[in-house]
């Protein structure tokens, strides 16, 4: 019951989360690149793959995109020209700006839905996380 509890829970918040996206004409998956990207100038495509956990190449088209609309910058690595490192334009960053208040301001929503468990539901979620993780 827990799979199937956390997984239709994740799909609702995942709807309401891509609505709140929408307005911004983002994937989830293109928020957490700009996102990180923003966190992180210069990260390399492999370091932002390792940290989604998802395959290097899958990302390449992602990041054309949001390079395609002057969201993401791709400079060459001086040293290893096949690394491709990752900087927001300043479009990306006025985006990314906006498009993360209103994700914040979703979440706000829902953890005032879920009231004093909101913080109990987040520690359990993590510790459930640090408990599955490889190598724990």
């Amino acid at each position: 019951m827990v799979g199937y509890r956390l997984t239709r829970s994740e799909l609702l918040v995942r709807r309401q989360t891509q609505a709140c996206l929408n307005a911004f004409e983002l994937k989830p998956v293109e928020f957490s690149i700009l996102l990180l990207a923003d966190a992180n100038p210069g990260i390399t495509q492999r370091q932002l793959a390792e940290l989604l956990d998802v395959y290097p190449p899958n990302l390449t088209p992602v990041t054309a995109r949001l390079a395609s609309r002057e969201l993401l910058q791709q400079v060459r690595g001086r040293r290893d020209r096949r690394r491709q490192h990752l900087h927001l334009t300043p479009s990306g960053h006025a985006l990314i700006a906006q498009a993360e208040q209103a994700v914040q301001r979703l979440e706000a929503r829902l953890m005032e839905r879920l009231g004093d468990e909101g913080q109990t539901l987040l520690d359990v979620l993590q510790r459930l996380e640090d408990r599955l993780s490889p190598g724990s």
